[in-house]
């Protein structure tokens, strides 16, 4: 009725950063490739291995079409979001970051001890 068969399924492989390899099923391999997406813009070291299917293929990561069209689709969905974002108009000051002594801009309305005063040449 409707169900996701067992031929639909696939099972997305990974590793999180020294830990033992997962998986999770997915209902479909465009749900796979959304979900790789996710875990690999995620901040933890994650390797992505690749994709098995119920009919026994498999498809490695880096030779995984399904998921450059994700990853494409995503970059296109953050260019767009980025794109119709008003600028930002919120009055800067330039301070030394307290580490490195880089320049950065950061709000005026941050307290005056945030940064480092910058140096001119």
């Amino acid at each position: 009725m409707g169900g996701v068969t067992d031929s639909q399924q696939c099972a997305l492989w990974y590793q999180w950063g020294g830990r033992p390899i997962e998986f999770e099923l997915a209902d479909s391999e465009e749900a796979a490739a959304r979900r790789a997406v996710s875990i690999d813009d995620c901040d933890w070291p994650c390797d992505l291995l690749g994709v098995q299917f119920a009919d026994g293929r498999i498809i490695e990561a880096e030779n995984w079409p399904a998921f450059d069209e994700a990853r494409r689709r995503e970059d296109e969905r953050y260019r767009q979001i980025n794109e119709a974002r008003p600028p930002d108009t919120t009055p800067k000051r330039a301070v030394a970051d307290p580490f490195d002594g880089q320049t950065v801009m950061i709000d005026a309305s941050a307290p005056s001890w945030v940064g480092r005063p910058t140096t001119t040449s």
